[in-house]
């Protein structure tokens, strides 16, 4: 008898075990976060911040049609789930999407009971059969450590916070959100769980990588080098009325990439010449993470002083 309750233990603690490792085996894959070769360099890391991916949502009025379905506030079931555990969005009705992320798990974006909006990831199982036409939402690894109490939120409203993060404590800036607000998308740990979500890009402090200097939106500055390898020439700055096109080559039948506001100023990396009397500046639209060319008849380019 004792042996059999003795064998009943070790079998069970063997189950425990390889549950516990499961759910590490699914957080390291869920985890998108690859450390790259700068992962320490400051430099690096900022020039990374300063591109870092904007996530897009497309709209469904009527929704993708898959019922009631939980949402995790980063792609695993081990992961923190809002709500008290319950987070979750009718898929009936009008909700947004931003694609499948590389484990198969689906960003949305949906209005809570409180009339704010949570962003989330609904577990593969669930949404069989759905087909996206979104590209795989792109996530870059950028380890910091917050310079002050700095607040998170899932809901996208700096007057909803679901966790603080304390003066020294780390956590990664996965991309950036701009179309509601202007946000970080970071990964961090709560309650022992790994989570995401969002902090105001306005409000936060935080030191990148090893480094000691203290980044807000005010010291950010302007990428050093443009894809082009070209360093900054000037500023641009869009004719008055409406906005202007950029587009992905510096001719007019050019694919339009994003667009230039009136009231705005852009960084201007190249310029070159297009057919008549037309010149071209090379901008960064810091918004949308783009690079493109905006026309002269469009834009007047204020050179850098010698």
């Amino acid at each position: 008898m004792k042996k059999r309750k003795a064998f009943r233990t070790v079998a069970a603690l063997l189950l425990a075990l390889c549950v516990l490792l499961e759910a590490g085996s699914v957080l390291a894959d869920a985890s998108l976060i690859e450390a790259g070769s700068d992962g320490g360099d400051e430099n690096a890391l900022l020039e990374r911040l300063r591109v870092i991916t904007d996530f897009k949502f497309r709209m469904h009025e009527e929704g993708i049609g898959f019922g009631k379905c939980p949402v995790y506030s980063a792609p695993s079931e081990y992961a923190f789930r809002g709500a008290n555990g319950r987070a979750a969005v009718d898929t009936d009705s009008k909700m947004g999407e931003a694609g499948y992320d590389a484990s198969g798990w689906l960003m949305v974006r949906y209005e809570t009971s409180g009339g704010n909006y949570r962003v989330g990831y609904i577990p593969p199982r669930y949404i069989r059969g759905y087909k996206t036409t979104m590209p795989t939402p792109k996530y870059d690894d950028i380890p910091a450590t917050a310079a002050g109490a700095i607040y998170v939120s899932d809901s996208l409203s700096t007057y909803s916070y679901s966790a603080r993060l304390d003066e020294g404590e780390p956590f990664h800036i996965l991309g950036k959100f701009t179309y509601s607000g202007s946000w970080w998308l970071i990964e961090f740990m709560l309650d022992g769980q790994v989570s995401r979500g969002f902090i105001s890009r306005e409000e936060s402090a935080f030191r990148l990588g090893n480094g000691e200097t203290v980044y807000t939106m005010a010291n950010l500055g302007n990428p050093g080098v443009s894809p082009r390898g070209t360093a900054q020439i000037g500023v641009v700055r869009p004719h008055e009325g409406e906005r202007k096109l950029v587009r992905q080559q510096p001719d007019v039948s050019s694919k339009q990439i994003t667009v230039a506001y009136p009231d705005k100023e852009y960084p201007c990396y190249d310029e070159g010449p297009g057919s008549g009397r037309i010149n071209w500046y090379y901008i960064f639209v810091e918004s949308d993470s783009k690079w493109g060319w905006i026309a002269s008849g469009n834009a007047d380019l204020v050179r850098d002083e010698p």
